[in-house]
């Protein structure tokens, strides 16, 4: 960790403020652990709206803000790992020079900012982390510290809510005698790198864990050897369709797919290719009942993307900011039609199903029906 600040003595080695999207996905990993973060109750929020020409009004209601024991943030999606369930705050620039984060005093209000006044919710993941007072890196003061030294102007509380108002960042830290030291996480690897500029570093917010987090495509071992030994055992494809996932599916598939042509006896490599096309049934099954497909476009011209005669249907948005340089996410009905209709003239022969980064299982279009 490295600390820095307007009272530390090596306060000239913090660079110029940085702009927010120069963040990078490997930033928001630091620290991640297996623990999603608990839901916690704030303090009760007035219910009489503030008169923002009442100085002292403000005022009052700033410290109060300040020395609540739970506040909440919205962070970003642009590069959140919604593997792990981690962020940074989300900056806006309403206008020109100016750059705000967004923090709330009750996590139901966040929550409705995050789902309604400007939606982000994706694949039931809620872009919000706790600022607790008892968390020595993500309490209110290092926020603040590592927001300045980004060149943040401003903070607003309670977005689009009666009590909501705007404050200036230097404000609420002068008013609120905060120390205005930040705090920073480095990898061993990147501490370093800052040893050899001269200890010098580049600012930044710390990786937060988004609140009430869940990865239902998180696959374990355990649970994987557990999916294939009832798959193999008899009226396993049964037992499949009803308690197995579409990711599970998947990986148990493309398993049982390289078993059967890596060393196992002809009659154990018919017994597997059989048992994969009754999955490959159960599969599609599953697609078809989801809200949405996705594949691999272009970027610049949306075209879709095919390589190797494999077109690609992604079954969960979940890892669009992990797309390739030049690549995006397209969005379409679950229609077999649908996707042939994207693939034109294409010379397609199998489609690979996928979350995107990990779980793959390559199928023949035959079992799509085009």
């Amino acid at each position: 960790m490295v600390f820095f600040g307007k009272n530390k003595k090596n306060r000239d080695t913090v660079q110029p403020p940085l702009d927010e999207n120069t963040e990078t996905a490997a930033n928001v990993t630091e620290r991640a652990d297996e623990e999603s973060a608990d839901k916690a109750g704030g303090e009760a929020v007035p219910s009489v709206k503030l008169d923002l020409k009442d100085k002292a009004a403000v005022d009052k209601r700033l410290r109060e803000i300040y020395a609540m024991d739970s506040l909440y943030i919205i962070l970003t999606m642009g590069i959140a790992d919604l593997d792990r369930g981690y962020s940074i705050p989300m900056v806006i620039m309403p206008s020109e020079g100016e750059r705000v984060i967004l923090i709330f005093t009750a996590y139901e209000k966040a929550r409705k900012y995050a789902e309604e006044r400007r939606p982000m919710a994706l694949d039931g993941v809620v872009p919000i982390a706790e600022i607790k007072k008892s968390d020595k890196l993500h309490n209110i003061d290092v926020i603040c510290a590592n927001a300045a030294a980004l060149g943040i102007t401003a903070v607003n509380f309670d977005v689009d809510d009666e009590n909501g108002f705007g404050c200036k960042l230097p404000y609420f830290m002068e008013l609120n005698g905060m120390s205005g030291q930040g705090q920073v996480v480095f990898t061993k690897e990147e501490l370093e790198q800052i040893k050899a500029n001269g200890n010098k570093f580049k600012p930044r917010f710390n990786a937060m864990p988004i609140i009430d987090f869940e990865n239902p495509y998180r696959l374990l071992q355990s649970r994987a050897d557990e999916v294939e030994e009832n798959v193999l055992a008899e009226d396993g494809l049964d037992w499949a369709r009803e308690n197995a996932a579409l990711h599970e599916l998947c990986y148990t598939a493309n398993s049982l797919t390289a078993k059967a042509s890596d060393g196992a006896d002809e009659e154990t490599a018919e017994k597997y290719r059989s048992i994969v096309d009754g999955l490959n049934e159960i599969i599609f099954d599953k697609l078809a009942e989801l809200d949405r497909w996705y594949t691999v476009a272009d970027k610049q011209t949306q075209k879709i993307c095919i390589k190797d005669g494999i077109v690609y249907l992604i079954y969960t948005p979940r890892y669009a900011n992990r797309m390739a340089p030049g690549l995006t996410q397209l969005s379409l009905p679950p229609s077999v039609a649908e996707l042939n209709y994207l693939i034109g003239d294409e010379k397609v022969e199998k489609v690979a199903v996928t979350d995107g980064p990990k779980i793959m299982h390559i199928i023949d279009r035959s079992v799509f029906g085009f």
